[in-house]
């Protein structure tokens, strides 16, 4: 029996026919970007605090009691709503 060595294992191989197969390299995710609001916005689901950016999506942080839920911006906000909080919240990292 032969063993084939990876970084955290070794492997065991019965026989020069038989493989390994190897997942394919994962695509990297796009970076994820946190902006806290100076001014919050209270809305239908509570009090909007931040929005959440990754690649093409978007996330309203909505702060409960103890907690922050992050919800898809479309179901959080319309785009009147979106439009005026961006103006006036004064978002920071």
């Amino acid at each position: 029996m032969r063993y084939i060595r990876l970084t955290h294992a070794a492997v065991a191989i019965a026989d020069e026919q038989q493989t390994i197969t190897f997942k394919a390299p994962r695509e990297p995710s796009p970076p994820t970007e946190t902006y806290w609001a100076r001014n919050m916005l209270r809305g239908k689901l509570g009090i909007y605090v931040a929005i959440r950016v990754q690649g093409e999506q978007m996330w309203v942080g909505v702060r409960a009691t103890n907690t922050l839920a992050w919800v898809k911006a479309d179901k959080a906000l319309s785009v009147n709503e979106a439009e005026a909080w961006f103006k006036r919240a004064g978002f920071s990292r």
